[in-house]
């Protein structure tokens, strides 16, 4: 599975306004605008991927997806996530306020695994990765199910230099 959020921010609280999860030949399993249970406006998170409070205001909130995440989440071997820690820190964030857990299965950092195939040693974006491999972007960039299927190629072009996953 390769799994991408869009977010209030970067800092501590960040709520998930975005979900996508698509399977590893690109097919979507959810791809869903999420209501903040505590953010009411993000202008600078706004201004980057584009979601307004406006366009959430009736979309499902994290508690009432992860059910359903966590169903396939149990159903595939793996998760693939650009930046892993981040992503990852924020679902287990909302699932403990939430008072249940994530499935449990094994994660990967296509950031990471990206960086370890072309010999970098500080972190690439997911734009210039996507660039390098080829990448031809479906829809907007900053935007979660647009960016999955960049990791996706990100990921597969990484994995076949044989140099490790991470």
């Amino acid at each position: 599975l390769i799994l991408d959020t869009e977010t209030t921010g970067l800092g501590a609280g960040t709520e998930v306004v975005e979900l996508s999860l698509i399977d590893h030949l690109g097919n979507t399993l959810m791809d869903t605008l999420v209501k903040p249970l505590v953010h009411i406006s993000w202008d600078d998170a706004e201004r980057i991927h584009g979601i307004s409070p406006e366009a959430v205001m009736d979309a499902p909130t994290m508690p009432d997806l992860m059910l359903e995440l966590n169903s396939h989440l149990s159903m595939y071997e793996g998760l693939v996530i650009y930046n892993r820690q981040y992503d990852l820190g924020i679902l287990r964030e909302a699932f403990r306020k939430a008072g249940t857990s994530m499935a449990q299965t094994p994660t990967y950092c296509a950031m990471l695994t990206y960086g370890k195939a072309v010999g970098a040693t500080k972190w690439q974006s997911l734009s210039k990765a996507a660039a390098h491999v080829g990448h031809v972007w479906q829809g907007n960039a900053h935007r979660a199910l647009s960016d999955c299927k960049a990791t996706l190629d990100v990921w597969s072009w990484s994995v076949a230099q044989g140099k490790g996953v991470v």
